[in-house]
């Protein structure tokens, strides 16, 4: 209960950080922007049953959503990235060591993350802009979109977990 609430305080900063600020910076004419929300799904907990995770990543889609006026994009790319996220996790940090551990994923260090964060934002980011453009002739500009965001987005989050290290990280 405790990392519930502890996520839903997380996810109303990033989202006030990402609605107020970062959401009205252009970078290169539109081309990307840099997408800090997914940051608050890569703290929760290794032990997150994937149901959660996608219930978690449904809601912040929600309420994104809501700020937005989007409609479901970004409810459903969250939910698309959740799920990713569950299967993600095993595959770039092990069953055993994502089963055991109760911290997070941004918990063992930002070189550590960097490919999951970059993988993870570019399925979102790739998710998030085939919806928003749902036409076979952008398939090539929504994916050279997703790749410049996710490396934008993959810098914003190391940069936050340089700023902001968690606690665990601090015991160390």
């Amino acid at each position: 209960m405790n990392s519930i609430l502890i996520f839903c305080l997380r996810a109303l900063g990033l989202l006030l950080i990402q609605q107020l600020l970062l959401n009205h910076m252009p970078i290169g004419n539109g081309l990307c922007f840099a997408f800090i929300l997914p940051l608050a799904l890569y703290t929760l907990p290794f032990d997150t049953e994937r149901t959660q995770l996608i219930l978690c990543g449904f809601v912040l889609g929600l309420i994104t959503d809501a700020f937005e006026s989007s409609y479901g994009l970004y409810t459903l790319s969250f939910s698309i990235l959740a799920y990713a996220i569950g299967l993600l996790r095993n595959r770039f940090y092990g069953r055993e060591e994502s089963e055991s551990k109760q911290n997070g994923i941004l918990d063992n260090g930002v070189v550590k993350n960097l490919p999951f964060l970059f993988t993870c934002n570019f399925i979102v980011l790739l998710a998030f802009y085939l919806i928003e453009n749902f036409s076979a002739s952008g398939i090539g500009y929504a994916v050279l979109r997703a790749l410049l965001s996710s490396i934008l987005s993959t810098l914003f989050m190391a940069s936050f977990q340089f700023l902001f290290p968690s606690k665990r990280m601090n015991n160390r």
